[in-house]
């Protein structure tokens, strides 16, 4: 999670190594959906099939969307977030160019009320 153009679809790239399975703008607020993609890896000696889902979201905060959708998308987001039994890691990235800002608390906020 994280504010828009922060970094998020190209961190989904660097970690896949792929560099355009994850759409990447200069603008701000491309991602207007919820992206989910399954990675699939074989792991231990026993050569062992694995998969998991990495999920793209919108950005919090500034975005070329209506305040509405803005809103249903931090409410999906919420939703999403502690209806997920099947959550394991949540990244919160912030620009360290910019420092945190107000959709940075945003996220800080969501992210403690989540169950450890």
């Amino acid at each position: 999670i994280g504010r828009s153009n922060v970094g998020k679809s190209s961190l989904i790239n660097m970690l896949t190594n792929r560099k355009k399975l994850a759409y990447t703008s200069k603008t701000p607020g491309k991602t207007s959906e919820f992206n989910y993609f399954e990675i699939q890896s074989v792991v231990g000696v026993d050569k062992a099939k694995s998969s998991f889902y990495i999920v793209d979201l919108p950005g919090v905060g500034y975005a070329q969307a209506s305040r509405d959708l803005r809103s249903s998308w931090t409410n999906l987001l919420t939703a999403f977030a502690h209806q997920r039994s099947t959550l394991r890691v949540l990244f919160h990235l912030v620009d360290s160019r910019h420092g945190l800002m107000e959709a940075d608390y945003e996220c800080l906020d969501l992210v403690a009320t989540l169950p450890s």
